[in-house]
């Protein structure tokens, strides 16, 4: 009887016990779009209706999308402060989200930032390079913010 050595480490591979306290096989979390509320949060976003996107999306699993939509519905309320929070917790869950920096920059425009609003386009360029949408929204509004200063 001969062995397959490659065979052999393979399924000695599959059958070795998973250390405690690993994910073997991490489960996926459910989708938020399939998720009655946040499908609700995304309608009432595209509608302008602030409040009804943080309303609906507190019931929502969060991940960056998730806190991105809180952000941008903060800001468009004024609501700074949370709304650079919830960029921050963006950010934190996907370091390279390119919604959060665009809009986490444009935020900073808002509030007089042009040094974080730049630090933004230039994590956008790295991230995506200079011809991606969310590289060029925020271009423009850095522009356009330095023409009115």
């Amino acid at each position: 009887m001969t062995f397959n050595v490659r065979a052999l480490l393979v399924i000695c591979a599959i059958l070795a016990p998973v250390p405690a306290g690993a994910d073997a096989s991490p489960s996926p979390s459910p989708s938020n779009a399939v998720d009655a509320n946040f499908v609700a949060a995304e309608k009432a976003l595209k509608a302008k209706d602030w409040k009804t996107v943080i309303s609906r999306l507190r019931s929502v699993k969060p991940d960056a999308d998730v806190y991105n939509m809180l952000g941008y519905a903060n800001r468009n309320l004024g609501n700074y402060d949370e709304a650079f929070k919830n960029y921050k917790l963006a950010l934190q869950a996907d370091p390279n989200h390119k919604g959060a920096h665009e809009y986490v920059g444009e935020a900073y425009l808002l509030t007089n930032n042009l040094a974080m609003a730049e630090q933004h386009l230039a994590s956008l360029e790295r991230i995506c390079g200079k011809n991606c949408e969310e590289y060029k929204d925020l271009a423009h509004e850095v522009a356009e913010y330095k023409k009115r200063k």
